[in-house]
């Protein structure tokens, strides 16, 4: 999730991003709020295919070790899942 602000700046995090005219513009249509930014198709394969190796029983280090993060993103990971 990701603060549009109402008035941006070029200092904004979604200014640097996306540039500060397309910052403007969308903070038009939804400035002061927070936005779902869709995770990249590679991120969201990485994530089920964590969830899938500890459902099949995998330790926490086995799984970061396997899919070459580090442990603390697979509890983040994990965490998400439980949530949702």
């Amino acid at each position: 999730r990701v603060y549009i602000p109402a008035t941006p700046s070029s200092r904004d995090q979604i200014s640097r991003s996306i540039g500060l005219e397309a910052a403007v513009r969308l903070a038009r249509l939804c400035g002061g709020e927070r936005v779902m930014i869709p995770a990249h198709p590679e991120r969201a394969l990485r994530r089920a295919r964590i969830i899938a190796l500890r459902l099949r029983g995998m330790s926490v280090s086995q799984i970061a070790r396997s899919m070459g993060c580090t442990e603390r993103y697979v509890y983040k990971v994990l965490a998400v899942k439980k949530q949702g």
